[in-house]
C-alpha cells in the first residue's frame, strides 16, 4: 500500500523515521527516490515553531494569495475501491478547519489527546490542524492505548491535562472494554470526566448505539457524532448545545450546503431533491420520504482526485454537487447516515435494508462484542442479509435463538439469515471494514 501511495502521488522525496526505514528503502530503490531519515531528537526536543508563528503562517491564512495552491494529497480509505488521492488546496483546508473550530468552539484553552492516524482527514484536520489553528495544545500518543487514554481522562499518573478526545467507534468500544475489565467505579469516573473533559467526538464510521449509551453511563458525556470524508472534511455534526440523538449526525457545519437527492432504481426516472439545507435551516421538499443520496457543496469540497480526471468528473453532478455515495435521511431535525449506497444498503425481497441499523441491533446483545453486516447475492431474494459476529469470552448463541432475539428490535425481513461466528473481523487502520472484500469472500459462487 505504501508503494502504491508513493508511486501514485509521484512523490519526489521520502521522509521516514528509523522504525519504517527498511520498507521505505526498498520502495525508494525501485523508484530511484531519495530518502530523508528523521533523527530521534527531532521528536524528543523542544519545538522551534512558536504558536505565534503558526497563527501567522500562510497555511492558516485565507488571504495569503495561495488559497488555490495545492496543499495536501490525502488518500481515501479504499473501502469501496482502490484508494484515490484527494487534492486539498490551502483555501479548502482553511474552510474545513474554520467550520470545525466554529462548530465545536475550539479555542487556545483546549488540549486534545491525539490518538488518530495522521494519514486520514480525522487525524490530520480535525485533531491536529484545528487545534494548531486555534492555538490549542496537542498531546500525541504514538498509537492508541486504552489504558493510557483512561489515565488522561481520569487525571492519573501526572498525565498532561486534556479536555478534548476525537476517536473512531472501535476506540470507544476498546475503552469501554478496558473500563469494565479493570472494574473502575462508574460514579467516580463520571464525576472526573465531567469535570476534566469538554468534548468527546466520534467519526470515520458509524458509532453503535449501545456504545453511545454505555459511554454516557461511564463518563456522563454524550458523544458528538459527525459525518465527514476525505473529499469534504466535516459536513455534518451534532451540536454542543442542542440534543444529541444516538445514531444521528446532526446538522450542516457553517458554510456547508447539504442536499438529499432521490434517484429511482430506474436510471431513466426523474431525479428529485427531497431535502436541502445549510447551517441555519434545513427544508424538507417532499412528502414521500427523506431518504436518498447525500450531496454536499461549499468551499470545504475538494477540487480534484490526483491524476484521475474521469473519477473527478464522475464525483460531481452536472450542477456541481459532490456525490458522497452515502445514503442518508433527515428525521426529527437531524441527519442520519444509513450507509454506503453500494455496500450498506441491502436490497432483499423488495426491501431496502440499512446494514448499519442491523449492526446496531446485534451490538445490543449482551454476548456480542463486534459484528459487521453486508449483503450476499441470492437468486430468490436478490440479496440475503449476512453477518460476521465475535462473541464474548468464547460464548456462542444458537443462530435460531439469535434470530428470535433480533425480532424484538427490528423487522423480520431485516434479520440476518446468514450468520458466521468468527474470531476476528478484518479492518483497516481506521477501523473500517471493506465490505466489498467480505462480499466477494463469502459469496455463494466462492463456496
Amino acid at each position: 500500500m505504501l508503494e502504491y501511495y508513493i508511486t501514485d502521488s509521484q512523490s519526489k522525496l521520502l521522509i521516514s523515521s528509523e522504525k519504517y526505514l527498511e520498507p521505505i528503502k526498498n520502495i525508494a530503490s525501485k523508484s530511484n527516490l531519495p530518502v530523508f531519515v528523521v533523527d530521534h531528537c527531532i521528536f524528543s526536543g523542544p519545538s522551534a515553531i512558536s504558536q505565534h508563528q503558526l497563527l501567522e503562517s500562510n497555511f492558516f491564512s485565507s488571504n495569503s494569495g495561495s488559497e488555490n495552491e495545492r496543499a495536501l494529497i490525502i488518500y481515501t480509505s479504499g473501502t469501496t475501491g482502490r484508494p484515490k488521492g484527494v487534492v486539498l488546496n490551502h483555501g479548502t483546508l482553511f474552510s474545513q478547519t474554520s467550520a470545525v473550530i466554529k462548530m465545536w468552539n475550539i479555542t487556545e484553552k483546549d488540549a486534545i489527546l491525539h490518538s488518530l492516524p495522521l494519514h486520514h482527514i480525522h487525524g490530520i484536520m480535525n485533531a491536529l490542524l484545528c487545534l494548531l489553528k486555534a492555538g490549542g495544545t496537542v498531546v500525541m500518543q504514538q498509537k492508541f492505548n486504552s489504558v493510557e487514554a483512561w489515565k488522561h481522562f481520569l487525571k492519573m499518573d501526572n498525565k498532561p491535562t486534556v479536555n478534548l478526545f476525537f476517536a473512531v467507534p472501535t476506540m470507544y468500544a476498546k475503552l469501554v472494554q478496558e473500563f469494565e475489565k479493570v472494574g473502575l467505579t462508574e460514579s467516580k469516573a463520571r464525576e472526573q470526566c465531567l469535570k476534566s473533559m469538554r468534548l468527546m467526538c466520534s467519526g470515520s464510521a458509524s458509532l453503535p448505539v449501545p456504545v453511545f449509551y454505555r459511554w454516557e453511563d461511564i463518563t456522563g458525556h454524550r458523544i458528538v457524532e459527525r459525518f465527514g470524508m476525505s473529499e469534504i472534511g466535516m459536513a455534518l455534526s451534532t451540536t454542543l448545545e442542542g440534543p444529541r440523538q444516538a445514531g444521528t449526525v446532526g446538522i450542516p457545519l457553517p458554510d456547508v450546503e447539504i442536499k438529499i437527492r432521490k434517484i429511482n432504481d430506474d436510471s431513466t426516472a426523474e431525479v428529485a431533491d427531497l431535502v436541502v439545507g445549510d447551517h441555519s435551516e434545513v427544508k424538507i421538499l417532499s412528502k414521500n420520504g427523506t431518504s436518498g443520496e447525500l450531496l454536499v457543496r461549499g468551499p470545504n469540497v475538494f477540487k480534484e482526485y490526483w491524476n484521475k480526471e474521469k473519477a473527478t468528473t464522475e464525483a460531481f453532478t452536472e450542477d456541481r454537487w459532490f456525490q458522497t455515495g452515502d445514503t442518508a435521511c433527515f428525521e426529527d431535525g437531524a441527519f442520519k447516515i444509513l450507509g454506503r449506497s453500494s455496500v450498506d444498503i441491502i436490497k432483499s425481497g423488495g426491501y431496502k435494508i440499512s446494514a448499519l441499523e442491523v449492526e446496531s441491533c446485534l451490538l445490543r446483545h449482551p454476548d456480542i462484542i463486534e459484528c459487521t453486516v453486508f449483503g450476499l447475492p441470492d437468486d430468490v431474494w436478490g440479496e440475503r442479509v449476512a453477518t460476521l459476529i465475535i462473541f464474548k469470552n468464547g460464548k456462542e448463541v444458537i443462530d435460531s435463538e439469535l434470530k428470535t432475539w433480533c425480532k424484538q428490535y427490528i423487522p423480520p425481513y431485516t434479520v440476518p439469515t446468514i450468520i458466521k461466528h468468527v474470531n476476528e473481523i478484518p479492518r483497516n487502520v481506521l477501523g473500517k471494514v471493506n465490505k466489498k472484500e467480505l462480499r466477494a469472500k463469502y459469496s455463494p459462487s466462492k463456496k
